[in-house]
């Protein structure tokens, strides 16, 4: 009997896990978070390789440009020096002059030349400048988006770690209660152990609550409302141990199964609704009356054919589904 309760137990306790499912999300969301990090990590270090090896395009370029200047330079001095020795010359032979103008036509020359490949290495300066730009800026975006990221990741931490303080806290608590329930319902187990045995009556704890499940064949004649001498006894034995739980309310489900309800000539019922209604009320009052149970917590429903907990197309099955059940709640603060 107390390997039951303890197994109930576990059961309510793995049902408290699922507060857990706040704290997998968390955790999947920190994975995730964590994944994109890695990712603009990777992408940032990418930019930053290929900005160095722009950096070292750009400086290799600046120093073509700087020679193909001072190239440009010489030349420019050389024409100066050959158009000044032409006007100094103006007096010397015709030949030395035309030797000195196809010096000053080759030096023109190269100027242009030099002047065109200085203009074409600027523009390859400049396009390289503008993608160094585009990088480092690409870079800037995903540094910034690693800060953010990185941010996100410690506020879900942080998130995280305090669930994790909630939980554990909640689940102490939870289980104190749990324990105290258990050890408060041993003697209403004890008391009903022969028809547990006998799988007549079942007990079960769900959280807070324990739920005692009986089968109406305990207590009724079939199709009726009035407690047989068995069932007379058997509420004696359980409502003495309820009566040791004064704060507890206790709600009294009546449930049948959907067998037509054979019409009697002198009375009886004629409807499921009011058999469950009426074997509910029956076993309420007598636990108040009998066992002196206070009637303010005590209550009767009857749910008749409309929750079966078993198929009704066996005789097993309908009998499962005859049924009283009592629904213990813990005291109300």
């Amino acid at each position: 009997m107390k390997k039951g309760i303890l197994l109930s137990l576990c059961v309510a306790l793995a049902a408290a896990g699922c507060g857990g499912a706040q704290i997998k999300k968390q955790q999947a969301q920190i994975q995730g978070l964590q994944s994109q990090i890695d990712e603009l990590k990777a992408q940032a270090k990418d930019k930053d390789g290929q900005i160095a090896a722009l950096t070292g395009e750009k400086a290799d370029l600046e120093s073509k440009v700087k020679q193909l200047t001072d190239n440009l330079k010489s030349t420019q001095d050389e024409l100066e020096a050959a158009k000044k020795n032409i006007d100094d010359l103006s007096q010397a032979s015709q030949a030395s002059q035309g030797e000195l103008g196809g010096k000053v036509k080759e030096l023109t020359d190269k100027i242009k030349q030099l002047i065109k490949e200085k203009g074409a290495l600027s523009a390859k300066l400049d396009e390289t400048e503008k993608g160094k730009s585009a990088l480092s800026a690409q870079g800037r975006r995903a540094a910034a988006e690693l800060a953010r990221l990185r941010k996100d990741s410690d506020d879900l931490a942080a998130q995280l770690g305090k669930l994790n303080v909630a939980q554990a806290t909640s689940d102490k608590g939870r289980t104190d209660l749990l324990a105290k329930v258990h050890d408060e319902m041993g003697p209403v187990a004890d008391s009903i152990l022969k028809e547990i045995q006998g799988e007549q009556a079942k007990i079960e704890q769900d959280g807070a609550n324990v739920v005692i499940t009986l089968q109406d064949s305990l207590l009724f004649t079939a199709n009726q409302a009035k407690l047989t001498d068995a069932g007379h006894a058997f509420l004696d034995r359980l409502g003495g141990s309820l009566h040791a739980l004064p704060d507890r309310t206790i709600r009294v489900q009546g449930h049948t199964d959907n067998a037509t309800i054979k019409w009697e000539l002198f009375g009886g019922f004629t409807n499921h609704w009011d058999l469950s209604a009426a074997q509910a009320t029956v076993v309420a009052r007598y636990l108040h009356e009998h066992a002196g149970l206070d009637p303010t917590r005590l209550e009767a429903e009857g749910f008749g054919e409309f929750r079966p907990i078993e198929p009704n197309d066996t005789p097993e099955g309908q009998k499962g589904n005859q049924r009283i059940v009592l629904i213990i709640e813990p005291p109300k603060s």
